[in-house]
């Protein structure tokens, strides 16, 4: 059912699922501009030097990447079970879960770059970071939309 508000809030989750995907999340930048550190969902590149003499170290974060396909497919499964509120309240909750394993695996990505140089600078959060942020409140409007319904079908289910 496309035009129950919880649906349209776990659509949001998976449009910025996808959006995380492909939006870099962090970045730093050393104090001369010789070395950059840039994490997206897929790897953490470090590059130090300039122009010809640049050299570049790509770390793999596949798993970042899996954790966010994760939170989308929880998302689109939870869209489907609308005629199943518990196990969609069950389905929130995974995604709660997931969302949260998500940012901590962003997170320790994010100190192993910021462990390559410039002590003194600290990186900036850019908006593949924040699309986490917004899902895990989107989710929890989700959830209580979901229960808000459940406990209108119970009562209902009391006056028959």
């Amino acid at each position: 059912m496309i035009q129950r508000p919880q649906t349209l809030m776990l659509g949001l989750i998976v449009i910025l699922m996808i959006a995380a995907l492909f939006l870099p999340n962090w970045e730093k930048i050393s104090l001369d501009g010789t070395q950059t550190a840039r994490q997206t969902a897929f790897e953490l590149v470090i590059t130090k030097g300039t122009g010809a003499e640049a050299t570049t170290d790509a770390r793999s974060k596949f798993y970042l990447a899996g954790a966010i396909c994760l939170v989308a497919g929880l998302a689109g499964y939870s869209i489907s079970q609308f005629k199943n509120r518990k196990r969609q309240m069950m389905v929130g909750f995974g995604i709660s879960l997931s969302l949260a394993l998500t940012l901590v695996a962003m997170m320790l990505g994010i100190k192993e770059g910021e462990a390559f140089f410039d002590a003194n600078k600290e990186g900036k959060f850019l908006p593949g970071f924040f699309t986490l942020f917004v899902a895990l409140f989107a989710n929890i409007v989700s959830n209580r939309l979901i229960r808000k319904d459940e406990n209108l079908v119970r009562s209902m289910d009391r006056i028959r």
